[in-house]
Parts: structure tokens; C-alpha cells; sequence
């Protein structure tokens, strides 16, 4: 993907922290070096041996140069536009992953006492994860020398290049190679592709140009979200999915449907403190009746995921390789819909910073604007009392307002199958009362007077007789 810009750019992965308190900027930008220094992976770059291998290679402190940024912004009066501005400018530069660096910091200053940290890295080198963690050893550091005391981190026992040596052994293993052949059943003979309705033709190759649309689920909604799961033993993802699984199915009529779901791939506890792109991607193939009940199809795609989870420790794009790499170059690989859910409980709290503070710039995009990784990208996270949710998507293939229908609908279709879980899913309905009148009354009110005398190939022969040169039937082109 770094060998096109647009692609590169759609790896790009900003964030800002607001920062409350007077900071004394050397201490500030030492910590951030201070951080570099500890993990290797914020120092490693991506180049090719004479042999034609892409290695990483982890470049010396000595050796590695890192620009941080200083903007005074107190004097100004549109504080939000100038942030606003400058997250954009940075964020179309691509990184240059054979020199480096693959990070990117600043402070900016909006008053006295209040200052905003933003960052910017490369997917190659982080996760969302690794994002967050980042932040805190920041602080963490500037706060041990702003008290003239050694930082209270732990050790790292391992650095990135020991988890990836590690991860290309394990590929080779019995273990794995059983999670292999799982995967090769599972996404056997033709699979399926998303498309929704659409005025838009989709690009021959594939683009990443895209659109950000935020929404939210109601408190109550949310609250039937996890009662229901609750009741029905699963997960707030589980019930999520499911959803979104019927959604497709009554937009597209499909019964075979394929929806990706990253997970954070930190399965040991040395990678809890570490930095670095641990993410693997599943795919979650999903058979839909029609005649079935959000209850049972709950059970069938509960089942499914969970069998699935138990595999994912084969590398998602070592799979698309065994399935023939990238076919379709107009698509991404195996699925075209990503769910995301960012949960409350797993986030860990920043000593000196409220946790809404910190703003992940959600798909690369600052207020609104993104470049979209996929074709629809829908990144929920769980909220005081209740839930937001990001629809990201690619502004070739899709126009906002069939997005924001999908929304609209998704809402309507949730609290339905909450309210109504024993009813077929074939059934259940995603329309407001106002969507009914205008598309079932409105639109089909065609009623014309026509002379009692007259059938219908008498209109016929009327209309041919005024207008001989008009066409009787348009279909498509």
C-alpha cells in the first residue's frame, strides 16, 4: 500500500490529547524522545535487502531524527479552525517508510494553561491500542521529570522485532496450521461481495478517498442493547454484528455475507505494555435465513464467532495470500464492511487526563474528512449511557445520503429486532411511517382516468401516433 500516496495516506493514524496545566515544553519534548528511545518500533523503518526482502530495520538513537513541532496559538481567535487546519495539512503527508521517521509530534498551544498534544504515526508501526499507550508513557515520563524522578515503567522484556521473529515461527507450527485449514473451509468456493444500492460505479481500482458521518444510539435503545444481551448470554459486538448482518441482508437480499472484525492480537501478557501493530483482522462469514428469528440467527452467529475467535491466530494477510492474494483490485481483500467496537472497559485511564480527552482522529479523517480503508467502516464505542457510532466509507463507491439512510434504518432496524426478536427477520421492518406513505403510497399513487372504451394497446397506439420519436422503454443505458 506506501508505494501509492493515497494508499499510504489511508495508514495514517492522528490523534490529539488535550492537555489542562502549564507545561514546560523541554521536558515535554525529552519525554517523547525518552519513549522512542524505550520502544524500538517508534525507530524502525521499512527497507528492502539486496536479496528483494523487506526487513525492518531499527535504527540508533543517534541516528534517528525527529522533529517535534511548536505552534503558539494564543494570540488567535479561531483556535478549533487552526487545530483544525494544521491535523489536515499533516495528515496528507505520507510517511516514508524506507528513512523514517514513522512518527510525527507536536504541541500545540491554545492558552496559557491549555495545550493540545498531537501525533501521528504510520499503521505499520501502531495500533489503535498502541495509540493510546503511547499518550500515557508520555505523560507519564513528562511528569517524572517535572518531579526530578526516574519514571515508574516497567521493563520491556521484548521488543517488536521479537514478537515478529516469534509470530514467523508460530506460522509453521502444528497449532497453526490447524487455525489454517479452518480458515481455508471456512472461505471456501466463491465469497460473497457487498454492494449497496448505489448511483456511483466503482472505480476499476481501488481508491481511498472517503467521507466520515457520526451518530448515536439512544439511551434507551442502548439500554434494550444490553438487556438483551444480557438475557441472551452474549456480547454487545455479538448483538451488534447480528444486527448489522440483517441489515445488509434486507438491503441486498444476500443470505451469504461476509463482515471483518479486527481484534487487538495481544494475547500474552508481555504485549500489554508495548507498542507496535499487533492488530490481526477476521473474517466472519455468516449464512442468513430469512424465516428464522433474530433469537435463532442470534444463537447461529454467536456460535460462528466464537469459533471463530478461537482461530485467530493465523495472520489475516497470510491468509489472503492462501486464498490466491488480492483478486479484485477494485476491492479490498475478503470482506468490503468492517465492524469495530471500541469498549469503555478496556480503555485504561491517563494520570492527568480525562479519558474523553484523548480524540482519535476516527479513520485517518479529522471532522468528517477521512480516507477510507474500506468500503464501509462502522466503529462503535461504548459511551456513558449510551453508544456513538462512526460510519466511515469511500466516497467513489457511495454517496452520503445512501449512508445516512443506512443509519437512519440501521436505528430503526435495531430497536425493532430488540423490541421483536421472535418475529423472522425476513419480516421485520427497518421503515419509519413517513418512509411507508411517501415509497407505498406516495410513489405508487400512478392511478390515471382512462375512457371506459379504450384498452391499453388503444393508449399505446395513441402515444405512438403523437410522439413517434420518443422512447416507449428505457432499461438502464
Amino acid at each position: 500500500m506506501s508505494q501509492s500516496e493515497e494508499g499510504s495516506l489511508s495508514y495514517n493514524l492522528p490523534v490529539l490529547v488535550e492537555l489542562k496545566g502549564d507545561y514546560h515544553l523541554a521536558n515535554f519534548k525529552k519525554a517523547i524522545v525518552a519513549v522512542i528511545e524505550r520502544h524500538e518500533i517508534l525507530r524502525t523503518v521499512f527497507k528492502e535487502t539486496s536479496g528483494g526482502e523487506v526487513r525492518q530495520w531499527v535504527l540508533p538513537m543517534e541516528k534517528f531524527q525527529l522533529e517535534i513541532d511548536y505552534k503558539d496559538f494564543r494570540e488567535k481567535n479561531n483556535l478549533e479552525t487552526l487545530v483544525y487546519d494544521y491535523v489536515r495539512e499533516d495528515n496528507h503527508h505520507s510517511f516514508d517508510l524506507e528513512n523514517g521517521p514513522l512518527l510525527r509530534a507536536a504541541l500545540l498551544q491554545a492558552a496559557d494553561d491549555h495545550y493540545v498534544f498531537y501525533y501521528n504515526m504510520h499503521h505499520i508501526v501502531s495500533d489503535a491500542w498502541s495509540l493510546e499507550f503511547l499518550g500515557e508513557e508520555v505523560i507519564a515520563y513528562y511528569q517524572a521529570y517535572q518531579a526530578n524522578h526516574a519514571p515508574d515503567l516497567p521493563p520491556l522484556r521484548i521488543q517488536y522485532k521479537d514478537y515478529a521473529a516469534w509470530r514467523l515461527a508460530q506460522l509453521e507450527s502444528p497449532a497453526v496450521q490447524k487455525h489454517r485449514a479452518y480458515w481455508l473451509d471456512r472461505l471456501s468456493g466463491e465469497l460473497p461481495v457487498i454492494d449497496l444500492p448505489s448511483t456511483k460505479t466503482r472505480p476499476a481500482i481501488r481508491t481511498h478517498n472517503g467521507q466520515s458521518l457520526q451518530a448515536y444510539l439512544s439511551p434507551e435503545t442502548t439500554q434494550a442493547l444490553q438487556t438483551f444481551t444480557l438475557a441472551q448470554r452474549g456480547s454487545l459486538y455479538l448483538t451488534l454484528l447480528a444486527a448489522w448482518n440483517v441489515l445488509l441482508y434486507r438491503y441486498t437480499a444476500q443470505e451469504d455475507l461476509i463482515i471483518g472484525s479486527p481484534i487487538a492480537g495481544r494475547d500474552q501478557a508481555e504485549l500489554e505494555n508495548q507498542i507496535g501493530c499487533y492488530i490481526n483482522s477476521l473474517t466472519l462469514r455468516n449464512s442468513i435465513n430469512p424465516q428464522d428469528s433474530f433469537l435463532t440467527f442470534y444463537e447461529k452467529i454467536k456460535s460462528s464467532t466464537l469459533e471463530a475467535f478461537a482461530h485467530q491466530m493465523y495472520s489475516f494477510d497470510r491468509l489472503v495470500e492462501d486464498l490466491g492474494g488480492i483478486r479484485d483490485m477494485s476491492r479490498s481483500p475478503l470482506f468490503d464492511v468492517l465492524l469495530v467496537l471500541h469498549n469503555a472497559g478496556e480503555k485504561r485511564a491517563m494520570e492527568g487526563i480525562s479519558q474523553e480527552a484523548v480524540k482519535g482522529i476516527t479513520d485517518s479523517g479529522v471532522a468528517g474528512i477521512s480516507f477510507s480503508r474500506i468500503d464501509l467502516e462502522i466503529s462503535f464505542e461504548e459511551l456513558l449511557n449510551h453508544f456513538s457510532f462512526n460510519i466511515t466509507y469511500n466516497t467513489d463507491v457511495y454517496e452520503r445520503e445512501m449512508v445516512e439512510g443506512l443509519i437512519h434504518h440501521f436505528k430503526q432496524l435495531l430497536d425493532n429486532l430488540l423490541n421483536q426478536p421472535e418475529m423472522a427477520i425476513g419480516q421485520v421492518d427497518y421503515f419509519t411511517e413517513a418512509e411507508k406513505q411517501k415509497f407505498l403510497v406516495d410513489h405508487n399513487a400512478t392511478t390515471v382516468p382512462v375512457p371506459q372504451d379504450q384498452t391499453v394497446v388503444d393508449l399505446f397506439r395513441a402515444q405512438v401516433a403523437n410522439h413517434p420519436t420518443r422512447p416507449a422503454l428505457v432499461y438502464r443505458e
